[in-house]
C-alpha cells in the first residue's frame, strides 16, 4: 500500500500470457478480482498493433466497484514501456474516500507513471478545458478533448480540480482510450490517439474518434435553446478554472457543474473597502451642538414605528390562491435542492424585456415545487429589492383571461402563474395587458408551440426544470417527512425515502422523480395508518405500495427478508445494488 492506495499489476514480461504479478504484493484478493474485470473489459493489455506505448501516458481514472463500494481507480496501460516486456496493466485502488483531482494524483505517484512534457499552447489548453467543461455541461456521454496524452492528461487534472465530486464520478477520464466503447455506453472523457499509434492501425484508431462524435437526438431548435441556456458563464468559468481560482467551498457545496456556475456568476461582488475620512479637529472651546441628520432642514425626524416583518395582506384572490401568503404559513414545506432553478427564475423576472419565464419539465420533475420555492424567497424577502413585495397569483383552471384582466388591472406588484393547462393564446391576451407571467410546460408541448409560432421567443425566456438524481431526490422526500408524519400520525424511516425512490426511478414511468416516489411515500404511509397505525413505516411497506400500484408482485413478507440498499453513483447514472 502506497499513500491510501493499493497496488496491483497484471503483465506480460514473456511474451506468452498475460498473468497476475503478486510477488512482494500484500493487496487482498478483491483487489486482484476487481482488477481482472477491468481487464476483461477495456482496461486490458493494449492491442498487439501497438508496438509500443513509449511515453504516451495511457492512463484511466473511474470509480470502480470493490467490497460492495465505489472507489477511485488508477489503471495505466502499457507496452513495452517502463513497466514490462510485452505488456503491463498497473492499478491503483483508493482504500479512503478521496477527490477526484486527489486520487488523479496519487495514482500517478502510487503506480509511478511517468510521461512526456505535455506540448501544448496556453490557447490550446484554455480549448480543452472548455471542451471538457462543455461537454459536462451538456451531459454529453462521450467528450473528446482533441490533444494527445500528455497534454489531455494535464488538462483532466486542471479540470477535476474544479468540477463538483458527483460530476467527476459520472465520467471516466483517460488520457486515450485504447478499446471502443462496450455495450454499457459508460460515459467518458478522452484524448486523440497519438498519430504514432494511428499509423500502425487507422482503422481502429477512426472507430474510437468516431464513439466521440455522438449524434444528438434531441431535435435542433431545442438542443439549441437548451445548450445556450446551459452554457451561460461558461467562459468566464473556464479562465476560473484555468487560473485555478474556482472556490473550493462553492465546489465542495454545489450538486453539478451547472450549478456551481450559476453560483459562481450570481455571487455578490465583494464590497470595495472605502478610505477613512479624516475629519478636522473639533476645538476645544467650540459649543457642542446636536447632530441634525442630512436633509431634515434642522428638524428632528419623528421617531419611527418598527415596519412589519412581512408586506400587508393583500385582499384574497377570486379565481386562485396568493402564492406568497401560503409561503409563510409555519407549516409550509421547505422546498430543497432547487436552488440554482429558483436563482435562475429570478433572474428572469428582473429582466426589463423578456420577462416571464416558462418552466419546461418533464411530468413530475419538480415545476409547481420550483414555484413553490420562489414563494418561499419572496416571502421571506431573499430576493432583489426591485421583486420584494411581489405577490404569486396561482390561478385555477378555466379562468377565462378577461375575468383576470379585470381583477389585477392596475396590480403592478402581482405575477401570474399560469399552469400547462392555459393555452398560449390566452397567455397572449395577458402579456398585451401588461400582465407577468409565469408559465410551464413540458418540453415536447413548448417546442411545438415554438415551430407554429415563432413569437414566443420574444415574449418568454425558458427555464428548464431537470428531473433530480436519485440524490437529489432522497432529500428531497427527507425535507416533506415531517409533514407526512404529521398528516398520516406515523414515523417514516430513512430506508423507506430511499426505497421510495429506487422503485419509482425503477418501475414508475409515467412520470419523473420526485412526484413518483413521493406518491409512493404518501401510499404506502396511507395503508400503514389504516392498517397498522401505530407501527414505523420502513422500506418493505414501500415495497407493498408499488405492488398496488404496478402489480409487479415485488413486495415482500417482512422488513427483515427485504435487502438491504447502497445508493452510489456510477457512470453518471444513480445505480442501487442489492446486498
Amino acid at each position: 500500500m502506497k499513500d491510501g492506495m493499493v497496488v496491483v499489476q497484471w503483465a506480460d514480461l514473456t511474451g506468452t500470457g498475460f498473468s497476475p504479478q503478486r510477488r512482494d504484493s500484500d493487496a487482498p484478493a478483491e483487489y486482484w478480482a476487481a482488477a481482472e474485470g477491468l481487464l476483461n473489459a477495456d482496461l486490458c493489455q493494449p492491442p498487439d498493433f501497438l508496438r509500443t506505448t513509449g511515453s504516451h501516458p495511457v492512463w484511466t481514472l473511474r470509480k470502480v466497484p470493490v467490497r460492495g463500494h465505489h472507489v477511485w481507480c488508477f489503471a495505466v496501460q502499457g507496452r513495452r514501456g517502463e513497466f514490462g516486456v510485452a505488456g503491463t496493466c498497473r492499478f491503483a485502488f483508493a482504500t479512503k474516500e478521496l477527490e477526484a483531482a486527489e486520487a488523479w494524483q496519487r495514482g500517478i505517484e502510487a503506480t509511478g507513471a511517468q510521461a512526456a512534457e505535455p506540448q501544448m499552447s496556453d490557447t490550446q489548453f484554455a480549448a480543452g478545458v472548455r471542451d471538457v467543461l462543455r461537454g459536462v455541461v451538456l451531459g454529453r456521454d462521450r467528450i473528446g478533448v482533441g490533444l494527445g496524452p500528455a497534454e489531455t492528461a494535464r488538462i483532466i487534472a486542471c479540470v477535476l480540480a474544479a468540477l463538483p465530486e458527483a460530476e467527476a464520478r459520472a465520467w471516466s477520464w483517460s488520457t486515450c482510450a485504447l478499446m471502443p466503447p462496450g455495450p454499457s455506453k459508460r460515459k467518458e472523457v478522452s484524448g486523440r490517439w497519438p498519430d504514432e499509434f494511428r499509423a500502425w492501425e487507422p482503422r481502429w484508431a477512426n472507430a474510437i474518434a468516431a464513439s466521440f462524435d455522438e449524434p444528438i437526438t434531441a431535435t435542433e431548435n431545442f438542443r439549441r435553446l437548451l445548450e445556450a441556456q446551459r452554457l451561460k458563464g461558461l467562459e468566464e468559468f473556464k479562465e476560473q478554472v484555468v487560473r485555478g481560482q474556482v472556490d473550493a467551498d462553492l465546489r465542495r457545496s454545489s450538486r453539478d457543474l451547472a450549478e456551481l456556475i450559476s453560483r459562481i456568476r450570481t455571487r455578490p461582488s465583494p464590497r470595495p473597502r472605502l478610505m477613512p475620512t479624516v475629519l478636522p479637529p473639533v476645538p476645544a472651546t467650540a459649543p457642542s451642538m446636536p447632530v441634525t441628520p442630512a436633509g431634515t432642514n434642522g428638524h428632528q425626524p419623528a421617531p419611527k414605528e418598527d415596519a412589519p416583518e412581512e408586506p400587508p395582506a393583500a385582499e384574497s384572490f377570486r379565481f386562485g390562491r396568493d402564492l406568497t401568503r401560503v409561503a409563510r404559513d409555519p407549516a409550509a414545506v421547505p422546498i430543497v435542492s432547487r436552488d440554482r432553478e429558483i436563482d435562475h427564475i429570478l433572474r428572469v423576472i428582473s429582466l426589463h424585456k423578456r420577462n416571464n419565464p416558462v418552466l419546461i419539465g418533464e411530468p413530475g420533475a419538480g415545476k409547481t415545487a420550483v414555484i413553490e420555492g420562489l414563494a418561499q424567497r419572496i416571502a421571506a424577502g431573499r430576493v432583489p429589492p426591485a421583486l420584494a413585495g411581489k405577490l404569486l397569483y396561482g390561478v385555477d383552471r378555466g379562468v377565462a383571461p378577461d375575468e383576470l384582466i379585470v381583477e389585477i388591472a392596475g396590480q403592478k406588484d402581482v405575477i401570474v402563474v399560469v399552469e400547462d393547462y392555459f393555452h398560449w393564446r390566452e397567455m397572449y391576451r395577458l402579456l398585451r395587458n401588461d400582465v407577468q407571467i409565469i408559465a410551464t410546460s413540458t418540453a415536447a408541448d413548448y417546442e411545438s408551440a415554438r415551430a407554429t409560432d415563432r413569437s414566443l421567443d420574444r415574449s418568454f425566456t425558458p427555464v428548464l426544470i431537470a428531473v433530480p438524481t436519485a440524490a437529489a431526490s432522497v432529500a428531497i422526500l427527507q425535507a416533506v417527512r415531517p409533514s407526512y408524519e404529521r398528516h398520516h400520525r406515523l414515523r417514516i424511516a430513512d430506508d423507506a425515502l430511499t426505497e421510495a425512490v429506487r422503485l419509482a426511478a425503477r418501475h414508475i414511468g409515467d412520470r419523473s422523480l420526485p412526484s413518483t416516489a413521493l406518491d409512493l411515500l404518501d401510499d404506502a404511509a396511507a395503508w400503514l395508518a389504516v392498517h397498522n397505525p401505530e407501527s414505523v413505516l420502513e422500506a418493505a411497506a414501500v415495497w407493498a405500495a408499488l405492488d398496488r400500484h404496478t402489480g409487479h408482485g415485488l413486495a415482500v413478507p417482512t422488513l427483515a427478508d427485504a435487502p438491504a440498499t447502497n445508493l452510489f453513483k456510477d457512470g453518471g447514472r444513480d445505480v442501487w445494488m442489492m446486498s
